[in-house]
């Protein structure tokens, strides 16, 4: 997370203030938490709940990678995002 942090913060109003950053942090989070409950999930509509929640988080970091491009950024690889985003979770 820290490679992320600093990342941004060398964008143009980067840093952990930044708006995509927040939402990127976000939808990292709910991925995280929605992947416990799709581990632990039993029944049939909480693992398609997770699966819908986790579908959502992934579309809400792309969206804030698409602002940070379309702002003239250069963005991470995508690779590199999903795998702390999985570090997270653990």
């Amino acid at each position: 997370m820290q490679a992320f942090k600093q990342f941004f913060s060398r964008q143009k109003g980067g840093g952990e203030d930044a708006p995509f950053f927040k939402m990127w942090r976000e939808a990292a989070e709910q991925y995280a938490a929605a992947s416990v409950m799709f581990s632990d999930a039993a029944d049939p509509a909480l693992i398609e709940a997770a699966i819908f929640d986790m579908k959502a988080a992934e579309a809400r970091r792309s969206f804030a990678l698409q602002q940070l491009r379309s702002s003239g950024g250069s963005a991470q690889p995508d690779g590199i995002l999903r795998a702390d985003v999985r570090r997270s979770a653990e």
